[in-house]
């Protein structure tokens, strides 16, 4: 079967993106994802099509909202036979007006909601997502999502959209001594006990306050390091902090790692203070990993914590609070690092399971 897949950045790899392209890779051959991605060009057409999908270009719907709209309407008008559904991945719903044109031209169409809460935007947004949701209640489309708060957010109801688990290849997130030895090593780790973070730093994830908590790590611990993985637009202003702060010795901004499994390997707590969350997928890696892990309570999902290693903090909290509690977890992984991941293994997240049930769902739906 064909898919035709809404919601894949052309120019970035973030949450959306790789859940898309590894669901895609662990899938048969079978199940083909063709993508509708707006801009000139797409750093994934490699990854596409090695698993024999299609892009189709298209303009911006910011820029060029009624071309937008019409190349929506000439693929859907000459796809008809060979696409069997339409699959959108959202923020918001903001923009929906391909999700109805696809109910038009009679394609059957799945809606997935990845998150709680909407970014940082203006009252025109969203307002927009507040009268589609209401829209969107009166179509007949299969609803999916990666938790109940999200479901909640999007659709109106926890329960309207089924799971779909954001899994995780457990193999390559499996806890090795030899890599943490050497990670620690490289970096001159091994006296010291290494916070992490990886995400993208920006405004929801919380880096700013993450820089807050540290700076209480480090007065009552001084040998804490904070490793901070990532890029995003908040650079200038964490760089800016960290020098404020005097903290630039126990600060290691290491941007985008490919091999970010590894650099968990080296770390002793994870802390995400994020300010929402649709899932939290780098809290299910560093679970697998060993981690002990620390998060924000309430707009952090409960889907999140699939082991006891992960606990939650009011974000409300001030950074002295939140600096002892994580202190605390250092203690919290008596059982070893490799324990969890045999959990994690035989769950929902493991992406060689999680993947094969999505693709049955996508078929079910699209021959009903």
């Amino acid at each position: 079967m064909r898919v035709l897949v809404s919601g894949l950045a052309a120019d970035k790899l973030g949450g959306i993106e790789t859940f898309l392209l590894n669901m895609n890779y662990y899938m048969s051959n079978n199940c083909v994802f063709d993508y509708v991605i707006e801009g000139n060009s797409c750093i994934h057409k490699n990854s596409i099509e090695k698993k024999g999908g299609e892009i189709y270009l298209f303009p911006s719907r910011r820029s060029m909202l009624l071309k937008n709209i019409l190349a929506w309407r000439a693929l859907l008008k000459n796809k008809k036979s060979t696409i069997q559904v339409v699959y959108f991945n959202m923020f918001s719903l903001a923009y929906t007006l391909p999700v109805f044109v696809c109910r038009y031209y009679g394609y059957k169409v799945i809606v997935h909601a990845h998150t709680n809460n909407l970014h940082d935007c203006g009252m025109l947004l969203k307002g927009l997502h507040c009268f589609n949701k209401q829209l969107l209640k009166l179509l007949n489309v299969k609803r999916l999502t990666n938790s109940k708060l999200s479901s909640g957010f999007m659709f109106g109801d926890p329960e309207a959209g089924e799971i779909i688990y954001n899994a995780i290849d457990v193999e390559r997130f499996k806890f090795n001594a030899e890599i943490r030895h050497k990670l620690r090593c490289q970096y001159g780790l091994n006296d010291k006990i290494v916070f992490g973070f990886a995400g993208r730093l920006v405004y929801e994830k919380n880096p700013l306050f993450l820089l807050d908590i540290f700076k209480e790590i480090i007065k009552i611990n001084p040998s804490s390091i904070l490793m901070l993985i990532g890029d995003g637009d908040l650079m200038p202003e964490i760089k800016a902090k960290i020098k404020n702060y005097g903290i630039d010795h126990a600060v290691l901004l290491l941007g985008v790692c490919k091999n970010v499994e590894e650099f968990y390997q080296a770390m002793d707590v994870f802390i995400l203070p994020s300010r929402f969350e649709g899932l939290g997928i780098a809290l299910i890696e560093a679970q697998t990993v060993g981690l002990p892990c620390l998060t924000s309570a309430e707009v952090v999902p409960p889907e999140a914590k699939v082991t006891d290693l992960l606990s939650y903090v009011p974000l409300k909290n001030n950074p002295v609070e939140w600096a002892h509690k994580a202190l605390q977890k250092l203690n919290s992984n008596s059982h070893g690092r490799l324990q969890r991941y045999e959990k994690i293994k035989e769950g929902h997240f493991n992406i060689k399971k999680e993947s094969l049930r999505f693709e049955k769902i996508l078929y079910d739906y699209g021959q009903s």
